[in-house]
């Protein structure tokens, strides 16, 4: 302890990064003997995991009970693989944007043990690895140009739709205006007919003019006999 409390600050920091490296060191020989130890065992669940890959992408059917090999969460990784080959999930059809999302979640589950192949001295199962990882890439972009396609599909129909909306509404309004006027004019008629105006006040009557003096009947003619004279004859 003496020594220790003797050591500057910066003697005391190097000290705890020297402790620090070598408790990463012996964590690291204990991972890697661990690794050996299970390289068969993990060298096996690969090439499950391969095989099954290819037998579903080439329309294969598989029987998932007897990859005993295998984990449970990457036996349930190749059933969603499955799944996303087919389009369809429990009996019903999936669309394109869901089975990407399926199908990302089944290389983050299979990307562990897919890895072993990158791992330094597994040459061998370089070739399996870059074949698998083209085919499920080539399955990637087959699904994201259907979810365009699919998108596309959907906003046609719905800007199509929108529109005959619009043409509904506008046929809507067309006879409504019709109508109004069809009341206008019956109700202009009706006025003619009972003498009031279409607000159902009475019609006001002309006033007929009263003739002026000039407009008199005329006198009658000077060389007619008057009436006196007329009455003794008779």
């Amino acid at each position: 302890m003496r020594v220790v409390d003797e050591l500057t600050e910066e003697e005391l920091l190097k000290l705890e990064e020297s402790e620090r490296q070598n408790e990463t060191a012996v964590k690291e020989e204990e991972e890697e003997e661990q690794a050996v130890e299970e390289a068969p065992l993990a060298v096996r669940r690969y090439g499950a995991v391969v095989r099954t890959v290819r037998e579903l992408l080439a329309g294969r059917s598989v029987d998932f009970d007897r990859l005993t090999a295998l984990s449970d969460d990457e036996r349930e990784a190749l059933e969603i693989l499955r799944d996303v080959i087919s389009g369809r999930r429990n009996q019903a059809f999936t669309y394109a944007e869901d089975r990407l999302l399926a199908l990302n979640e089944t290389l983050a589950r299979l990307a562990p043990i897919l890895a072993i192949a990158t791992l330094d001295g597994a040459y061998e199962l370089r070739e399996s690895f870059d074949k698998v990882r083209n085919d499920l890439t080539a399955l990637k972009r087959h699904l994201s140009g259907m979810e365009a396609a699919e998108e596309q599909l959907f906003f046609g129909e719905a800007e199509k739709k929108s529109e005959e909306e619009d043409d509904d509404d506008d046929d809507d309004g067309e006879e409504g205006d019709g109508g109004d006027d069809a009341a206008g004019d019956a109700a202009a008629a009706a006025g003619d007919a009972t003498g009031a105006t279409a607000d159902g006040a009475p019609k006001p009557k002309k006033k007929k003019k009263k003739p002026t003096p000039d407009a008199a009947a005329p006198a009658p003619p000077t060389d007619a006999p008057p009436a006196g004279d007329g009455g003794a004859d008779a």
